[in-house]
């Protein structure tokens, strides 16, 4: 049976807890009609899992009976998702793709060939709770604030071990034994020659995807992947 999960960010003590986060009251109470005694799961975002049953539920409240209190550790894998902004709602589909796949980092970009150059930070970190939720992960993904490629490109190399753009100009890209890697994607046109460049001359390895010419949202997902491999 499938245990509907919250993302909830307070420590919890077991017994019994009353939930009054007034969204999470609305999803149980009106959406999913959850009954006393029905299991459900609750997460931190730091790693914590609390799970217990509807203990009763009132207008604007519901009591939880917390029975059981996990930590999970981090993957010893950390990647972070340098991503251009992308059209309509592709951004929204990259982000949580790459999310569902175990992203931990998430950097939006602007580049030359941007279209877009605005997100709402509120609906993405939506989008991100909800992909956490439903993926079964106890860390919440970091979004960061919007970024120019250059500045991006400075960020990423001073982070992180192991810094990849993908690119279908560059070298097939193989896995390797690094804990920290960064992802960048273009958008829809792709990176120009000059961002090419510029990543180079920062020591950023350029490489192809082991496929056609994707999608941003698809190279996302197929980038992402790979990266955790």
């Amino acid at each position: 049976m499938k245990i509907h999960r919250f993302y909830y960010p307070h420590n919890i003590p077991e017994g019994i807890h009353a939930l009054v986060d007034v969204d999470i009251v609305h999803q149980i109470r009106n959406v999913l009609r959850l009954e006393p005694g029905e299991t459900l799961e609750l997460f931190d975002g730091n790693g914590h899992s609390y799970t217990g049953t509807v203990a009763s539920l009132s207008k604007n409240s519901i009591d939880i009976d917390i029975t059981n209190i996990s930590l999970k550790e981090k993957s010893p894998r950390h990647v972070a998702l340098f991503v251009s902004i992308l059209k309509k709602e592709n951004t929204e589909l990259a982000i949580e793709k790459a999310v569902e796949i175990g992203v931990s980092e998430i950097v939006p970009i602007i580049t030359s060939r941007t279209i877009k150059t605005g997100l709402k930070e509120e609906r993405l970190l939506s989008v991100i709770k909800e992909a956490t939720e439903q993926s079964g992960r106890t860390y919440l993904p970091e979004l960061h604030e919007i970024m120019k490629f250059e500045e991006a490109i400075l960020l990423a190399k001073k982070n992180f071990s192991r810094v990849v753009l993908f690119d279908p100009r560059g070298t097939p890209f193989t896995t390797k034994d690094e804990s920290r890697v960064a992802v960048c994607v273009g958008p829809e046109g792709g990176f120009t020659d000059e961002e090419l460049a510029f990543a180079e001359s920062h020591e950023v390895e350029v490489c192809s995807l082991p496929t056609h010419i994707l999608r941003g949202e698809t190279a996302v997902i197929v980038g992402v992947y790979s990266a955790l491999l």
